[in-house]
């Protein structure tokens, strides 16, 4: 099966969009223009189906979760402090 021929999209940005691209770009280790050609992918893909950036993204945040719960659970678990407190810690320690 053939491809259709790629063309190219070119558009400019604010400066707080550009900021905000750069910073999630580098989040992930792409470049900005890597970034932006999957996000701008990710939005026309019409099929409905999760596309392996939104799965890899998704399990990723899941994963976070995960994390975040245990290491509340064994703080909490450790007697070295509340549940609450525990979750405030984490909160701000492990929030990307």
């Amino acid at each position: 099966m053939q491809r259709a021929p790629s063309r190219t999209v070119s558009f400019r940005l604010s400066g707080s969009q550009w900021q905000a691209i750069d910073a999630e770009a580098r989040k992930r280790k792409l470049s900005i223009g890597d970034f932006a050609r999957q996000v701008v992918i990710d939005a026309c893909d019409k099929s409905g189906e999760e596309t392996p950036t939104r799965e890899l993204l998704s399990a990723v945040e899941r994963l976070r979760d995960h994390f975040k719960k245990a290491v509340v659970a064994i703080l909490a678990d450790a007697g070295k402090c509340d549940v609450a407190d525990a979750e405030t810690w984490v909160n701000a320690n492990f929030t990307p």
